[in-house]
């Protein structure tokens, strides 16, 4: 059986951090992390801090990937007009 695990996460300012949520993963067992950024639009923290942050804890755990899936952006059930 597969479970879906979810971990809430900041990128800067606030707790739990990057990598706190990635090792919380860890600890309960996951090998692969599915980085799902909410925010609005692509840009810098898209595509490089979001990445790098999430490099520095997994070549700490070898055994572990991960990938960054496109922002969440102005999905259509997001958006309220």
């Amino acid at each position: 059986m597969t479970h879906l695990l979810v971990e809430p996460t900041h990128m800067e300012l606030a707790e739990p951090s990057i990598r706190d949520a990635f090792e919380s993963c860890i600890e309960q067992g996951v090998h692969h992390i599915i980085v799902c950024p909410f925010i609005l639009f692509p840009g810098r923290h898209w595509s490089q801090d979001i990445p790098s942050l999430s490099a520095e804890v997994v070549k700490e755990h070898p055994d572990v990937s991960y990938n960054v899936t496109a922002p969440v952006g102005l999905h259509e059930l997001f958006v309220v007009f």
